[in-house]
């Protein structure tokens, strides 16, 4: 049985992509810390609101580095739920950056914590 002229077609694209597909460098993993400290915790009209002070050191010049950011919040019920969220910066050996995080007004934050998830060296992702 003789594969048709689209199939065949479609074979032929596909493998022209992957040949000529650019081959990109693997990304050059650096080393990276955080620390982070609530600056400021405030209720508005419908939100609270909470500010921290991030800082991020690595030995690197320049640094892409992805932090996430894991929160524990009661809500009024009395129900507990856990979210991350993940982010990232450009920076240089120490950098400071501020995260705001808003959330209902009628819940509490009962833990928080920020952490390195990875650190690449700029130009190389």
């Amino acid at each position: 049985m003789r594969p048709s002229r689209h199939v065949l077609r479609v074979v032929l694209a596909l493998t022209a992509i992957a040949v000529l597909a650019p081959v990109s460098p693997s990304a050059r993993e650096c080393g990276a810390e955080v620390r982070a400290r609530l600056a400021r915790d405030e209720i508005r009209a419908e939100v609270r609101a909470m500010t921290f002070m991030v800082d991020v050191d690595t030995r690197e010049d320049c640094a892409k580095v992805y932090v996430d950011f894991t929160s524990t919040e009661r809500l009024f019920d009395g129900e507990e739920i856990t979210t991350t969220r993940r982010g990232w910066r450009k920076v240089t050996t120490s950098t400071t950056y501020k995260v705001d995080y808003e959330f209902a007004r009628d819940s509490t934050i009962t833990d928080w914590k920020f952490q390195v998830a990875r650190c690449v060296v700029c130009g190389t992702e």
